[in-house]
């Protein structure tokens, strides 16, 4: 969302989805602000909130070596 507003094709079209879905070209730069306001604790309170020990996935991935792999 932030690196596509690096180019001015990207800077259109925010402000173009800004008009269409808030009606309101200035909206773009709250976006902005708005998740820059998002701190380390926002992010774990609402982690802490949807991850349960009882509704995850949890994968243990183990890469065999490639000696291994070849036998």
């Amino acid at each position: 969302m932030i690196r596509e507003r690096e180019t001015n094709d990207g800077k259109a079209v925010a402000i173009e989805q800004a008009v269409a879905y808030q009606n309101d070209p200035k909206a773009v730069n709250k976006d902005v602000a708005a998740l820059e306001a998002v701190t380390a604790a926002d992010i774990q309170r609402v982690m802490k909130q949807y991850f349960k020990d009882n509704n995850r996935v949890v994968i243990y991935y183990n890469q065999e070596k490639k000696a291994e792999a070849t036998k």
